[in-house]
């Protein structure tokens, strides 16, 4: 492979590219210089803009100022007019002169009307007198028809005003008193916020005579005042309880939020206050600058009002002097004129200097699979162009034993897979990637013990089970990508390279041939035991038990021909009672030779229907009259493998009649699908099995009766117990010991198409 430089050689010295560096670190130190200047003018622009900023939350102030002393020199002027002054002292009086005081009020009520005409936003406007506990003297509201006078038969006794003295002799703070409040509205929530003013009118030097009272609606009150703000600024004027009205451009008319609302939400505004009224003030609030301001009604009055005025920092540095702005505009411009020409040239500089080196990364990541050697001419005399020739050719001198080694990685038919000392894989082969379903790209980074069973790895050193060679082997469990478990032969390997400890493991897939060792176990168990069982049986039979019973029957019978007429009662029942005894052992000889043919001979595999099955199993009982076998009616028609199926419920079934207490009964047979397996189920209604007996009943030659009233070889339920155990089923007794028994027997369930050869279906075929 051959790679061409066709760009003009430049000659240069190592010395001369690293002048090249250090001309670029200069012009570096230079921007750092310029970025420090930008700094300190901004810092001149935002206290130029903040500055900007309180002159305009001043003027805002004294725009709501005037409004409120508007309000203070409304109540001088009433305060003021002799109609007033003469009206209060009459009712001050105890005996005035007829009719006086009525011509009074209506002068006083005059002034009031007058008054609240040019001021729509005033509430109300009422004269209290000292006398009569702080009765109304004069009064007007504000209604929704307008101005309406409160006739005198309607005017109200008040409430002492807070501010003042109340017996007339103390003395007196003759100042105004402010106060805001909010009142409940009957059947109509909160009313809206209100500002009062209470003045005093006094008889004498200090004796009050009555107060004058302003309330206006505080909205209407701060609309008329509304500042005329700037564009991006908000003023915000907040209560002392924390509602606020933030007036800002666009909006004439902006609502009163009261803090006990739900939409009530801290703004920049209300924490810029906070933090003024603890003591600590902030410029800036949440990326806002904020300027706070008291406002007071009055001179000497306590500060009613706060007025935030705020601004978000992007607007606020745009506020900025234009001659500050183009300083900085220029001294920006020239660093990035400079930063522009110094760096080309040292662009141009560092883009020969790594030429060769450049060219050599390229070589090498197009040609990353080529089996053929890398060539590159350089051009170059320097020593990065005699190290870019030293790397390639120690790279194809290693590159055929790399080709070689990455062949039979790839090729390996055997798993194999690199991890590092902390178990991450750090390559796999395709046939890793096949065994456990994963691309091979995406088993990189995955920890081992995502393969392999927890606990096979993890927790501990991957080179913990090595011996001291570096080797080792065992059996484990993985799992696929599905979460599928395999049985897995593991070889690994300790190996060392690229400054690391790494293990290499190669994993063969076993699960085919474990469950062939697993099914050859259990038909070798299986061949042991009923070869066992059988040589028992053959021995008792043809030693102990056939032919001394053969010669007792004789015997009885000849006994019985002999001597007929001399026989008497008692004789005949002896001789009867031991014919009955030779019957049921031949009964129960026949029941260990079929217990014991159980699994051993092979019958054929029929398939039938439940209800057929049933009508043969009824043709087979001795005798179930008054008995009721009662199946359930979508059991019928269910396909199933004749035997030994119909062998164990014909058992169960049988041994349910025989051991009935009462000449009537019934029998349920049912059926419960459970996916790969089925649940049948006998029941009856015949006495119950006690719990201590529960086991013993599947034992060989175990009956609950005595055989003289049961005549029962005892071995009906160790057969079915053991046809179950054979097909692989279970079966379990449930039964209160007093009333009723059940039998549940788990069974395979064997598909109608599958092929009659496999173990199951010979163990479903076994009698």
């Amino acid at each position: 492979m051959q790679l061409r430089n066709p760009a003009k050689h430049i000659s240069l010295t190592l010395r001369g590219k690293i002048v090249a560096w250090v001309l670029f670190s200069t012009v570096g130190a230079m921007l750092v210089l310029t970025m420090e200047n930008i700094a300190s003018t901004r810092e001149r622009e935002q206290a130029h803009a903040f500055a900007a900023l309180q002159a305009e939350a001043d003027r805002y102030a004294q725009d709501i100022q005037t409004v409120f002393t508007r309000m203070e020199a409304d109540a001088a002027l009433l305060a003021g007019v002799p109609d007033m002054q003469r009206f209060e002292q009459l009712s001050f009086e105890t005996a005035p002169p007829d009719g006086s005081k009525t011509e009074a009020r209506h002068r006083v009520e005059g002034f009031f009307g007058y008054l609240m005409e040019t001021r729509p936003y005033y509430r109300h406007v009422r004269l209290i007198g000292r006398t009569d506990a702080w009765r109304e003297l004069a009064r007007l509201n504000r209604e929704a028809s307008g101005v309406q006078i409160v006739a005198a038969t309607d005017l109200q006794q008040t409430r002492a005003p807070p501010a003042f003295a109340v017996d007339g002799k103390a003395p007196l703070d003759q100042s105004t008193s402010w106060q805001i409040s909010r009142s409940r509205a009957q059947g109509r929530g909160m009313a809206p916020s209100t500002l009062r003013i209470i003045r005093p009118l006094f008889v004498g030097k200090n004796t009050v005579s009555a107060v004058l009272e302003i309330e206006a609606d505080l909205s209407a009150l701060l609309h008329v005042s509304s500042p005329k703000v700037a564009k991006a600024v908000r003023a915000t004027v907040v209560t002392g309880t924390g509602d606020y009205m933030m007036f800002e451009r666009g909006i004439d008319a902006p609502p009163m939020v009261y803090h006990e609302d739900e939409n009530w939400r801290a703004s920049a505004a209300t924490e810029a206050l906070d933090a003024a009224l603890a003591g600590r003030p902030e410029r800036f609030v949440r990326d806002h600058a904020a300027v706070v301001r008291a406002i007071r009604p009055a001179r000497d009055s306590p500060a009613l009002f706060f007025l935030v005025t705020t601004m978000a920092q992007s607007d606020l540095y745009a506020m900025v002097n234009a001659d500050l702005r183009a300083h900085a505009s220029l001294s920006f411009l020239i660093a990035m004129l400079v930063f522009l020409v110094t760096g080309t040239g040292s662009l141009l500089a560092a883009s020969q200097l790594t030429r060769p080196l450049r060219e050599t990364l390229s070589l090498v990541k197009t040609s990353r699979d080529a089996p053929e050697p890398l060539r590159l001419e350089t051009q170059a005399n320097d020593e990065i162009g005699e190290l870019a020739d030293a790397f390639l050719t120690q790279t194809n001198a290693l590159l055929p034993a790399a080709v070689r080694a990455r062949a039979v990685f790839e090729s390996a038919g055997h798993a194999i897979v690199v991890c590092t000392d902390d178990g991450r894989i750090e390559e796999a082969n395709n046939a890793a990637a096949t065994l456990f379903g994963y691309e091979a790209k995406d088993m990189i980074g995955l920890r081992a013990e995502r393969l392999l069973e927890q606990g096979e790895l993890s927790g501990r050193s991957c080179f913990g089970d090595l011996d001291g060679t570096g080797h080792g082997a065992q059996d484990m469990t993985g799992r696929r990508r599905s979460g599928e478990l395999l049985h897995l032969a593991v070889s690994a390997t300790h190996a060392r390279f690229a400054e690391a400890n790494h293990l290499i493991l190669i994993m063969q897939d076993v699960t085919e041939a474990r469950r062939a060792e697993e099914r050859v176990q259990k038909l070798v168990a299986r061949l042991e035991r009923s070869n066992e069982e059988l040589d028992q049986f053959a021995y008792i039979t043809s030693h102990d038990l056939k032919a001394p019973l053969r010669v007792i029957a004789n015997a009885a019978g000849w006994l019985a021909e002999d001597l007929e007429e001399h026989l008497t009662d008692d004789t005949r029942d002896t001789l009867g009672l031991i014919e009955s005894r030779v019957h049921r052992m031949g009964r129960l000889l026949e029941a260990m030779l079929e217990h014991s043919r159980i699994g051993r001979v092979q019958v054929a595999r029929e398939w039938t229907h439940f209800g057929t099955m049933m009508q043969d199993i009824e043709a087979l009982l001795e005798e179930h009259d008054g008995f009721d076998i009662i199946v359930q009616p979508d059991l019928m028609a269910r396909p199933v493998i004749r035997l030994p199926l119909q062998s164990v419920l014909l058992n169960l079934i049988s041994n349910a009649i025989r051991h009935h207490d009462r000449p009537r009964g019934t029998i349920h047979v049912g059926c419960r699908d459970l996916g790969d397996r089925v649940e049948f189920s006998v029941s009856d209604d015949g006495p119950g099995i006690p719990t201590s007996f529960q086991e013993k009943v599947f034992q060989p030659f175990q009956t609950l009766k005595p055989r003289d009233r049961v005549d029962t070889a005892g071995i009906g339920l160790a057969m079915v117990r053991k046809q179950v155990a054979l097909v692989g089923g279970e079966i379990r007794l449930v039964s209160d010991g007093e009333r009723g028994t059940a039998f549940f027997v788990l069974w395979p369930n064997p598909k109608q198409d599958a092929a009659p050869e496999t173990a199951c279906d010979m163990a479903l075929g076994a009698a």
